[in-house]
């Protein structure tokens, strides 16, 4: 059993009905964060058919919180249970990795709010295509001492010119994963991966780096 804030235990199922389960629970153990950098998703939702498998596959890989972004050229309208089926998707998700922790999602909120919590994150990405940018990789390489990330994760249509001046104004890092144009849910989960990916390396391999 997990309480989806990081505790769990062993626990034997004494008595069930319809309605209810009966258990016996053992030692409650607080475990360790499955990744060793928080890392923040700010992400335009893609339509609302692929918007689970982008919140089901992030979370298996270790996100901390997903934060839906509105932004000018999206084009998935956040219905109104929105955040109710995305959060029942995260818990599902992390039941099946078995993780004890299941993300935070929050409300859809305009850019440039999340823009403003900037200063709250040791190192701010933005994913886009057109140069100057660094691969993602590069920039965790850059902030192998930052301890909590935003990576901010556009809509198929990409980032508006007054969307990418605004992150400039904010300092975030301008950042790509690959050459091609990738769908808003394969970014964000290659994103989710990549942090993964780098933060299961060995110190030995960072401090060569």
């Amino acid at each position: 059993m997990f309480d989806g804030t990081g505790r769990q235990a062993d626990a034997r199922v004494l008595q069930t009905s319809k309605t209810a389960m009966t258990v016996d629970v053992g030692l409650i153990t607080a475990s360790p964060p499955e990744l060793s950098k928080e890392l923040t998703l700010a992400v335009a939702m893609p339509r609302t058919h692929r918007q689970g498998y982008l919140i089901e596959k992030c979370t298996e890989l270790g996100v901390t919180a997903v934060w839906p972004v509105l932004a000018e050229r999206a084009v998935a309208k956040p219905r109104k249970d929105a955040l109710q089926r995305w959060t029942r998707r995260a818990i599902e998700a992390a039941k099946q990795s078995h993780r004890a922790s299941v993300p935070t999602i929050a409300h859809p909120r305009p850019l440039a709010e999340i823009l403003a919590t900037g200063s709250q994150f040791d190192a701010v990405a933005l994913a886009h295509r057109e140069p100057p940018t660094m691969a993602l990789g590069e920039f965790m390489d850059d902030h192998s001492q930052a301890r909590s990330i935003l990576v901010l994760v556009g809509p198929e249509g990409g980032w508006s010119p007054a969307e990418i001046r605004a992150s400039a104004d904010s300092n975030a890092t301008r950042v790509t994963l690959a050459a091609n144009v990738l769908r808003t849910e394969t970014t964000a989960v290659a994103v989710c991966a990549v942090v993964a990916s780098w933060c299961c390396r060995p110190c030995a391999d960072k401090t060569a780096l």
